[in-house]
């Protein structure tokens, strides 16, 4: 099924980042998005691997988004904010670093993202 969905990608990355933001009628319980990030995961998983890198900066820019604008807001900002609003997009990126199995990408995505993850974990 994944390998079949590679055809796909566009219409799933379309339908992934209007679940992630919550826009318009998608909006779903977080648990249920982690299913979503999970399955496309793993269809990246069965992409060639220049395609798998340009798949996974796809993932992770809706994840990532809302993390960076918590982080600009300042660290006292990011103190006073219910930790849900950031262990949500966290949960989703450690469902994409798990099921991605191409572990050059993912080492280097988490590198490339280290610095918000450090600013967010130091709070």
């Amino acid at each position: 099924c994944r390998k079949k969905l590679c055809g796909c990608l566009d219409g799933l990355f379309h339908i992934y980042n209007r679940t992630v933001s919550g826009e318009d009628s998608f909006k779903v319980p977080a648990e249920d998005s982690l299913h979503l990030v999970e399955a496309l995961s793993m269809v990246v998983t069965e992409l060639p691997l220049e395609d798998a890198k340009r798949a996974l900066e796809a993932l992770c820019i809706p994840v990532i988004s809302p993390l960076q604008e918590a982080i600009n807001q300042g660290p006292e900002s990011l103190s006073k904010r219910p930790s849900r609003q950031l262990t949500v997009h966290i949960d989703r990126f450690a469902y994409i670093f798990r099921y991605v199995k191409h572990p050059q990408v993912v080492a280097d995505a988490i590198q490339r993202l280290w610095p918000i993850f450090k600013a967010i974990f130091d709070v």
